[in-house]
């Protein structure tokens, strides 16, 4: 959204230099922020440990964001392939970034490629 601020000298009507008469004023939407996960897809072997990833916050980063951040099974199934997630996080104002991690489980059964969101 913009708007313009305009002057006019009125009094006296000569002998004023008028070198700036209008300011274009800017207002930005503070709801304007964007929260995504890098990266968007991991492979990782059993057995290797933690998938890190990245909660990024962009646009508007003023704005204290908090999120809940939560595992859900697709072919892979928590408590034995992965430890689920359930937390809450808050970045603060300026703060653009968090770091989790989730625990990938080693097993000895044979089995095919799984999956989780």
């Amino acid at each position: 959204e913009v708007f313009q601020v305009q002057l006019e000298v009125v009094t006296p009507p000569t002998g004023v230099v008028l070198l700036q008469s209008n300011a274009s004023i800017f207002i930005e939407d503070v709801n304007n922020v964007t929260v995504f996960l890098e990266p968007t897809s991991v492979d990782i072997q059993e057995g290797d440990g933690n998938v890190t990833l990245n909660i990024v916050k962009s646009g508007q980063t003023i704005i204290p964001t908090t999120i809940i951040v939560t595992t859900a099974d697709e072919t892979a199934v928590a408590g034995d392939d992965y430890l689920p997630l359930s937390l809450s996080l808050t970045l603060a104002p300026s703060e653009t970034s968090a770091t989790i991690f989730v625990s990938i489980l080693s097993d000895e059964i044979l089995e095919r490629d799984e999956t989780l969101a």
